[in-house]
C-alpha cells in the first residue's frame, strides 16, 4: 500500500512537471508574451498555481486509469462514468448554439491573454482563472471546453458521492437537471465568474454532506480542501461575505471536531489563514489601481435601486428635492421611457445603464456629479425602505417568469420554488436538530438574501449557486428515503 502510493506521488510529480514545462514553450500560442514582464507577478503567481493544477489533474487521470485497469470502480471511475453525459449534452448543446463566447467572457479571455487582471473591472480571481484555463490549453475554444470538463466531473463527483452515501442509483441522477435544464444550460456552457463560482459552490456543499453524512474525520487533506474553497468564496464575489463566518462553523459541525479550545484555535488558524492568503491580494492587485474605482464600484446598484423604486410608485413629488439631484445623472424620464418600451424587462437586460438608443444617463459625470447622485439615491432607499424591498423582490420574481414557456416559468426558472424548498429544509433541519445541515442550508439563503438586496440586475446566473444546491439537496433527501423504504420493506420481507 505505502509502495504504491509512492509510485502514485512519483509518477504524478513526473508527468505534472514535464506538462507543466511544456506549458513555457506553448504559450506564445495564445498569450501576448511581450507584456509578461508588465505583469510579472501576476505571471509568477498563475505559472505557480499551474502546476498545482495540473498535479490534481494528472491525480485524478492516474486514478482513473489505474481503476480502468484493476476493474475496481473508485471514485475517479464513477465520477468519469457520471460525468460523460455532462460532458456530452453539454458540449452539444454549446456547438449546436455556434460555439459562442459571450461578450464579457471573450473580453476576459482576451486580457488573460495578456497577463492583464482587467484593471478594476472584476475581482482578481476571475481574470486569475482564465489564466490558468489558457496556461493548461492554449486556446480560447478549448478553455470553454476545460470549463465544461470541470463541470461534467463536479456534477459525476456529486452523484457518485450521493450514490456511495445511499448505495440508491437512480435518484442522484437528478443532479443532470442542475446543468441541462433551462435556464441553467447557459451557465453550463458559460466561462463567466458566476458559473464557475457556483461549481465550487456545489463541490464544497457536496463533499461536505456526504462526509458528514458518511461520519469521515477531518483530516490534513480535508481541512485544506474546505479551508481553501471557503475562502474563495468568501472572497470572490462580494455577497459571500457570510462563509466568512458560516464556513468554519459547517466544517466545524460537518467533521464532529470534538468541542475545545486547542481543536477550535487550530481549525480556525488554518481556515483563517487561507482567508487572508486569498484576501491579501485583492489589496494589492492591478483592478484596485483604477482611480476611485471602489469608490463608485456600486453605481450600477444605484441606477437600478432608482430604476425599481421609479416603476414601483415612488411619490415623486414628496421625493422632488431628492430627484432633481439625481437628475444630474441619470434622466427620470429616460427611466419612464425605457418602462414603456420593454415593460418589466427593464429589470434583466441592464437598460438602465446601457441602453445605447436613449441618452439619458451623464456619461461625462464627473466625480462630483457621481457622489451626490449616489448619496441621494440612497437616501431615497433610506426614506422608502419597503417600497425598495418590495422592487428588489419584483427584480426577483421577474427572473421567473419572464421566460415565454410556461413549463420553464413553472418549474425550472422559477426561483420561488427553491425559496419554498430551502426554507422547507432549514425548518426541519432545526426541528430534527441537525445543526449540520441547518448552518449549511442557512449559506444559500444568506446568499440569496444578500443578492437580491443589492441586485444591480435581474440575471439568473447571480442564483446558480443557490440552484445547484437546491437540485443536489433534493437528490440527496429523495435518496435517503428511498434508502429508508428499501430497508422497511426488507424488514418486513423478513
Amino acid at each position: 500500500m505505502i509502495e504504491n502510493t509512492k509510485k502514485k506521488k512519483k509518477v504524478v510529480l513526473i508527468i505534472s512537471a514535464l506538462w507543466w514545462a511544456l506549458s513555457f514553450l506553448i504559450e506564445p500560442l495564445i498569450f501576448d508574451v511581450s507584456a509578461r514582464s508588465d505583469n510579472i507577478i501576476v505571471y509568477l503567481c498563475a505559472k505557480l498555481l499551474c502546476f498545482c493544477i495540473f498535479t490534481l489533474i494528472i491525480t485524478f487521470l492516474y486514478d482513473l486509469v489505474e481503476g480502468i485497469v484493476t476493474g475496481k470502480r473508485n471514485l475517479a471511475v464513477r465520477s468519469a462514468l457520471y460525468a460523460i453525459p455532462i460532458w456530452v449534452l453539454v458540449s452539444a448543446l454549446w456547438l449546436y448554439r455556434g460555439a459562442e463566447i459571450g461578450g464579457e467572457e471573450g473580453l476576459i479571455l482576451e486580457n488573460a491573454a495578456r497577463y492583464d487582471m482587467m484593471n478594476g473591472i472584476f475581482t482578481y480571481i476571475t481574470p486569475l482563472v482564465d489564466i490558468l484555463l489558457l496556461m493548461t490549453i492554449p486556446s480560447f475554444k478549448a478553455a470553454m471546453f476545460l470549463k465544461i470538463f470541470f463541470l461534467g466531473l463536479d456534477g459525476g463527483y456529486v452523484i457518485a458521492r450521493i450514490t456511495e452515501c445511499f448505495n440508491v442509483r437512480f435518484v442522484p441522477l437528478l443532479i443532470y437537471a442542475a446543468f441541462v435544464t433551462p435556464p441553467a444550460v447557459l451557465q453550463s456552457y458559460s466561462v463567466h465568474r458566476s458559473p464557475i463560482y457556483g461549481m465550487l459552490y456545489l463541490f464544497l456543499s457536496a463533499k461536505l454532506m456526504c462526509d458528514w453524512k458518511e461520519e469521515k474525520s477531518l483530516d490534513r487533506k480535508n481541512l485544506i480542501m474546505a479551508a481553501l474553497s471557503i475562502s474563495l468564496l468568501t472572497w470572490w464575489r462580494s455577497e459571500g461575505i457570510y462563509f466568512f463566518v458560516l464556513g468554519p462553523i459547517a466544517v466545524f459541525l460537518a467533521y464532529r471536531v470534538r468541542l475545545s479550545k486547542r481543536n477550535a484555535a487550530g481549525l480556525l488558524a488554518v481556515i483563517f489563514g487561507f482567508q487572508a492568503i486569498v484576501y491579501l491580494p485583492k489589496t494589492a492587485a492591478p483592478e484596485l489601481t483604477i482611480e476611485n474605482y471602489e469608490k463608485h464600484q456600486l453605481t450600477p446598484f444605484y441606477n437600478y435601486a432608482l430604476t425599481g423604486m421609479l416603476i414601483n410608485g415612488l411619490d415623486r413629488n414628496e421625493n422632488a428635492d431628492i430627484l432633481s439631484v439625481t437628475e444630474e445623472y441619470m434622466k427620470t424620464d429616460f427611466i419612464d421611457i425605457l418602462y414603456s418600451e420593454y415593460g418589466e424587462h427593464i429589470y434583466d437586460e441592464g437598460y438602465a445603464t446601457y441602453d445605447m438608443y436613449h441618452s439619458g444617463v451623464n456619461r461625462e459625470a464627473t466625480e462630483e456629479i457621481l457622489d451626490r447622485y449616489e448619496k441621494n439615491v440612497l437616501q431615497l432607499i433610506i426614506n422608502n425602505p419597503l417600497l425598495f424591498l418590495k422592487a428588489q423582490v419584483k427584480a426577483f420574481s421577474h427572473i421567473s417568469t419572464h421566460y415565454s414557456s410556461l413549463c420553464l416559468s413553472s418549474v425550472f426558472g422559477n426561483l420561488w420554488i427553491l425559496v419554498l424548498w430551502l426554507i422547507a429544509l432549514l425548518v426541519w433541519s432545526a426541528v430534527k436538530k441537525k445543526w449540520f445541515l441547518f448552518v449549511l442550508t442557512l449559506c444559500p439563503i444568506c446568499h440569496g438574501c444578500i443578492t437580491t438586496l443589492f441586485l444591480p440586475a435581474a440575471y439568473f446566473k447571480y442564483y446558480y449557486p443557490e440552484f445547484l444546491y437546491g437540485w443536489f439537496t433534493l437528490a440527496f433527501v429523495l435518496s435517503g428515503v428511498v434508502e429508508y423504504l428499501k430497508k422497511k420493506r426488507n424488514e418486513n420481507g423478513k
